[in-house]
């Protein structure tokens, strides 16, 4: 009986563990797993350029832990979706992620349904975007600052006619609850394209930069902390952010000098800073130091000019009156 029994069980097939290596995306996080059998690594975050490294990541089954700083993962793999909760600080989220490549394609994700209009002549200039679950919506904003969100790249690196930085716009757009970022930004492309006839072309051209890099000393009055909510303020000659990597300080940075500043201080931690200077840079010595002296005091860092290769988007094509709604 026992030798019928066990050649019954060796006979039934073996059930493969899922293989979740590759990208998942859903409202809140972006993670792209590299599994190994039961072992895991990977990077999580807001979205694909806002990434780190998984901690005490483990998969069992259909169950999956993790952490990034102090937010703690605990999921399970169903079917093609992976779903269960984010818990920072004993507060939950609810995490449903899909894989990326299973979503849709660039060339047919779209907006359930959009409204492209001209602002009215009496708006008040100015921009201002908003996405909630399911909903985004741009007031006042010019093409230059849609294709800056729709492609992530920063106004220095749009080549184009005047009226791109003038004209104005309102957008009402929605999409499914589920998705994230990474599909509405290329939802956002495919609209540009749809209502504005917009294309581009990429190139490259050499840009005078600063590169944002360590003084002798070493960085300074800057307080390493854990991933998680942060936020930056930036007041008149004052900048307070919690939790900022370097590459986003060089990028705030970048709106206050007269070139673009690219992080080159080899630094991968998350801060806590505050950075004080004159913002009238005529009278700098009378009212404190100017922000390239208070750079090296203050967080024992540099502003070295330098010229470098970045990546540009002519806009080759683009209709001032865009097809509205649809």
């Amino acid at each position: 009986m026992k030798r019928l029994l066990l050649g019954i069980l060796m006979s039934l097939p073996v059930l493969a563990q899922t293989d979740i290596s590759g990208k998942w995306t859903g409202s809140q996080f972006t993670i792209t797993f590299k599994q190994d059998g039961a072992k895991l690594t990977g990077t999580a975050g807001p979205n694909s350029s806002q990434q780190f490294p998984l901690q005490d990541a483990v998969i069992d089954g259909d169950h999956v832990t993790f952490r990034i700083g102090t937010f703690s993962f605990d999921l399970h793999i169903d079917g093609k979706v992976i779903r269960g909760q984010a818990n920072l600080g004993g507060t939950p989220s609810p995490v449903i992620l899909e894989r990326a490549e299973a979503l849709a394609s660039g060339q047919t994700l779209a907006f359930e349904v959009a409204s492209v209009k001209r602002s009215p002549p009496d708006a008040q200039q100015g921009s201002q975007s908003k996405l909630d679950p399911g909903h985004v919506t741009f007031t006042g904003a010019t093409l230059q600052a849609l294709i800056r969100r729709a492609y992530d790249v920063k106004n220095y690196q749009i080549s184009g006619p005047d009226w791109i930085n003038t004209d104005r716009y309102e957008i009402s757009a929605k999409f499914p609850a589920k998705y994230g970022v990474d599909q509405i930004v290329v939802m956002l492309q495919n609209l540009l394209a749809d209502r504005f006839k917009l294309t581009i072309r990429r190139d490259t051209k050499e840009m005078p930069v600063y590169a944002l890099v360590l003084g002798k000393g070493g960085l300074k009055n800057a307080r390493e902390t854990e991933i998680g909510p942060g936020g930056t303020s930036l007041n008149r000659g004052k900048l307070t952010a919690t939790k900022i990597n370097m590459a986003r300080l060089a990028e705030t940075l970048s709106g206050q000098v007269d070139r673009p500043v690219i992080d080159m201080t080899g630094l991968t931690a998350i801060y806590d800073l505050t950075l004080e200077w004159a913002p009238d840079q005529t009278a700098a010595s009378e009212n404190g130091p100017d922000i390239y002296t208070a750079l090296q005091q203050q967080l024992g860092l540099r502003l070295e000019p330098r010229k470098a290769p970045m990546e540009v988007l002519v806009v080759e094509r683009a209709e001032r009156s865009p097809t509205e709604n649809l």
